[in-house]
């Protein structure tokens, strides 16, 4: 009797160093012990995924059964999901391979063609879809987990290539051509240049690979602007980590350009350097934020902010005075030494312990994977003595591989990292004890940012002064200021020891 043999394996890597050799050699014993002449081999050497019948190595064997099925009566396989991962395409060539009157046997599960052999095949056929679901479903999960954190986990959009960060992440870089992303947006965004045009000015400055196709591509995609937008997964968009090479004014400005809005040719500029707290203060009127402006005196211009709303009566407020009391309150609520010397102490605990329990669970996943591996190894010294069945190793082999995969699953997915965490906690108290000079010395953007951090709901001013309780953010609220003003709120969990100290070592005003 004759037969042909198809292997296939689902990644380069086991293409490389895996199970290829050992498939192809099992299915040439199996066709000698069963009496077997092996006419033909297939071998999907390049690794392609079962999740599809477009494989190139998988159709050349379909064509040569369909030509020479007189003279095949058998097709062997390593398991059966080899030739079919999705359970619809498996049922279909179990079809079309019973229709040739060709029988498909499997190494390492026994099958036959009765009533009960085939109810086995369609099992397995089910099951391995159904890893293949569990796979899929994980990958998603993936996916959506790196999202949320503000990664992008597909291909590398122009201007930008993957490079590695902490744990075996990966992470978005400008590449060399990112200057070429920033140009096109630049041209863009003043809407008065066609598509065509853009191409070709960029083409003379060096970006010769550009067309029409991919600059519109490149004008929709939200990653230049530091956003992901995944709808299915998530109703709003994400901010990415990323570096963004444009700024989502830019982005959002050309959309509209693109959906046929008249630009703005000139617009006007939000983030004007000499008013950082324009929308950030409040007035106590209306509650609306002030805005700025630099009306001409006689001699020079003078900064003022002021409510656009007339009726408020809040005046004009200078700038110079209501930046430098600005920062008198940043030096108020500035932690004091004595808290930020606590604040490293609790961190350095909380990580301690951290690192401890995840040096621990490393430790015990890695003895329970050598175990396994021991009882694997035991197992084949088994099977090569004859001591126990092919079907009863196979059963406990899988068994034991499935072990293996979990508890290796767990140990890539533990978070530790065994570096030193002394810099990351001198880079924040450095910064939370200079608060005033940060801002006094950032630019629009620092400033602005930094502003927002630490009074998450802006401040009012009025008559000279900020008035109200300033609602500051959770970092504030636990260190407390110099003047060690309580806070009615309570303490977030794990910083009760800090409370303590805060309350035996500080003043209450």
């Amino acid at each position: 009797m004759n037969a042909i043999i198809y292997c296939r394996v689902s990644s380069k890597e086991q293409a490389s160093n895996f199970s290829l050799p050992n498939q192809i050699a099992s299915c040439k014993a199996y066709a000698i012990r069963n009496g077997y002449r092996v006419i033909k081999e297939f071998v999907n050497e390049k690794g392609e995924s079962a999740k599809t019948t477009n494989r190139p190595e998988l159709q050349k064997m379909l064509k040569y059964a369909i030509k020479e099925k007189s003279k095949i009566q058998a097709l062997i396989v390593w398991k059966f999901d080899r030739i079919a991962r999705d359970m619809a395409d498996y049922a279909d060539l179990l079809n079309c391979f019973s229709k040739l009157k060709i029988n498909l046997l499997s190494v390492t599960e026994p099958a036959d063609n009765s009533s009960a052999g085939k109810l086995m095949k369609n099992m397995i056929g089910a099951f391995a879809q159904y890893e293949n679901d569990v796979k899929s479903e994980r990958t998603v999960a993936g996916l959506k987990q790196a999202v949320k954190e503000g990664r992008w986990a597909w291909h590398a959009p122009i201007g930008y290539r993957f490079e590695k960060i902490r744990l075996g992440k990966s992470i978005l870089v400008p590449s060399d051509e990112a200057k070429f992303i920033k140009d096109i947006f630049s041209l863009a965004e003043k809407g008065i240049y066609k598509q065509t045009e853009i191409v070709s000015k960029l083409k003379k400055r060096g970006f010769k690979k550009l067309t029409k196709q991919m600059l519109n591509r490149i004008l929709n995609n939200p990653l230049y602007a530091g956003m992901i937008i995944k709808k299915e997964w998530y109703k709003d968009p994400i901010d990415a980590v990323h570096e963004a090479l444009i700024t989502k004014e830019q982005y959002h400005t050309v959309q509209c350009i693109l959906a046929g809005k008249k630009p703005v040719l000139v617009s006007r500029n939000r983030n004007h350097p000499s008013f950082p707290l324009r929308g950030f203060i409040k007035c106590p009127a209306c509650h609306k934020g002030v805005t700025g402006s630099s009306p001409k005196g006689r001699s020079k211009k003078y900064s003022y902010y002021h409510c656009t709303c007339s009726s408020c009566k809040l005046g004009n407020l200078k700038v110079e005075t209501v930046h430098s009391d600005f920062i008198e309150l940043l030096k108020k609520i500035k932690p004091s030494k004595q808290s930020l010397q606590l604040f490293e102490e609790v961190i350095r605990d909380i990580w301690n312990k951290k690192m401890k329990q995840e040096k621990s669970r490393k430790t015990e996943l890695e003895g329970n994977i050598k175990e396994l591996n021991d009882r694997q190894s035991k197992l084949i010294d088994l099977l090569a003595d004859k001591a126990i069945k092919d079907e009863h190793y196979q059963l406990k082999s899988d068994e034991i591989s499935q072990q293996i995969e979990g508890y290796t699953y767990e140990l890539d997915n533990l978070t530790m990292e065994l570096g030193d965490i002394s810099e990351c906690i001198n880079f924040c108290t450095t910064t939370l004890s200079r608060i005033d000079k940060i801002w006094e010395n950032g630019n629009i953007e620092i400033r602005q940012r930094f502003q927002k951090f630490i009074f998450p709901e802006g401040l009012e001013y009025k008559n000279g002064s900020f008035i109200g309780t300033p609602v500051t953010s959770i970092i504030f609220n636990i260190l407390g200021g110099n003047n060690c003003v309580q806070s009615v709120q309570a303490p977030r969990a794990g910083f009760e020891p800090a409370t303590h100290w805060l309350t035996a070592n500080c003043s209450t005003s």
